[in-house]
């Protein structure tokens, strides 16, 4: 039997404070989740993107010249339809090659040289870890704008707290690394050298992600947020 009323929602919370805090906490645990699945179905989703590229491309280069000469066998014009085979063949999707050009482009801009899969996913993980908290600093009424990390230590420090060194040397991490994977494709550039204390990348090296990296800025994001959390106005702790 159903229950006779569902639960709040806590994102409906009333309380403004209590909904920031929410609201954090669902788009932190979304790029959590993420991590954690991948770290379950790595292999399988690596296969999965590999072997949507090759029926991607089997599509664009083998169909159009074959569904043509068809069309022109019936005395008709081809209407740009090809067809996109399922994993199991059992299903497919036609669409017009223009959009299914587009799309190859848009999720292999530069096909599967450059990265590996594991380290897109995790760059993406890192760049919703790194979201999550950005969010919740501005929900609070913190300006960013001179950088988050400066804003966090100000807020904290006007607060009477004092941001511990290894969560500041991680969140300085944080922030250089989403840095470099947004604006220079994980390639470690000059900000980042400068930034990132003790860190063994060197200038032009590829900044790696592992399982264990993301734990650590994991861990330090929601350790930040519940400092800040302390000194949002009317927050219940």
């Amino acid at each position: 039997n159903m229950p006779e009323s569902a639960s709040p929602d806590p994102l409906d919370a009333g309380v403004p404070s209590l909904k920031r805090w929410e609201e954090f906490r669902a788009q932190y645990s979304a790029a959590l989740l993420t991590h954690w699945v991948f770290r379950d179905l790595s292999q399988e989703a690596a296969d999965a993107v590999r072997d949507l590229e090759s029926r991607l491309w089997s599509s664009l280069d083998s169909y159009p010249d074959l569904m043509r000469e068809e069309a022109a066998q019936r005395g008709e014009e081809w209407d740009g339809e090809v067809p996109l085979h399922g994993r199991d063949d059992t299903r497919i999707e036609w669409m017009h090659v223009d959009d299914l050009a587009a799309l190859e482009a848009s999720l292999f801009p530069h096909g599967l040289r450059n990265a590996s899969i594991e380290s897109a996913i995790r760059g993406a993980v890192v760049v919703g870890l790194h979201s999550a908290l950005e969010t919740y600093v501005k929900q609070i009424g913190i300006d960013a704008k001179k950088g988050l990390v400066n804003a966090i230590r100000a807020r904290l420090s006007a607060s009477g707290e004092v941001l511990a060194a290894d969560l500041g040397d991680t969140l300085d991490d944080l922030d250089a690394t989403r840095h470099v994977i947004i604006h220079n494709r994980g390639w470690v550039d000059e900000a980042y050298v400068r930034r990132v204390r003790h860190s063994p990348f060197q200038l032009g090296e590829f900044r790696t992600l592992t399982d264990q990296l993301i734990d650590s800025f994991s861990r330090a994001v929601f350790a930040i947020a519940t400092l800040l959390r302390k000194h949002d106005s009317g927050a219940a702790v």
